[in-house]
């Protein structure tokens, strides 16, 4: 055979080794979920939910009004660590959104698992 006419038999076994990768992977995936316990599906989602409450009352919403690090509405200092506990306490607030979103999403899984 030609170089040329091997080209085409090395990507059809190269194609059929990929899926043969894929559906294996896909297998261990279903294999996996279908272990998860829907009880400690539940108690995640349970604690994920209880630490962004904790961490929306500890550090507040993210989407507050924004002071800029300034000290007094009157001034035009800045004051540099008040710009850093801002930004700061806005990535934990939406870690603590993400928490809670995450653990309903937890919730709601275990409570389909379930069924």
């Amino acid at each position: 055979m030609t170089p040329k006419r091997k080209l085409p038999h090395l990507i059809t076994a190269i194609g059929r080794d990929i899926a043969a990768n894929v559906r294996q992977q896909k297998v261990r995936l279903q294999r996996a979920l279908a272990r998860i316990r829907p009880a400690y599906l539940n108690i995640a989602g349970l604690v994920m939910s209880l630490v962004g409450v904790i961490l929306l009352f500890r550090f507040g919403m993210p989407f507050a009004l924004p002071m800029n690090g300034a000290v007094m509405l009157v001034t035009e200092d800045v004051n540099q660590a008040l710009v850093e506990q801002q930004h700061r306490y806005e990535i934990l607030g939406y870690a603590g959104l993400f928490l809670i979103f995450a653990g309903t999403a937890c919730q709601v899984w275990a409570s389909y698992l379930q069924r």
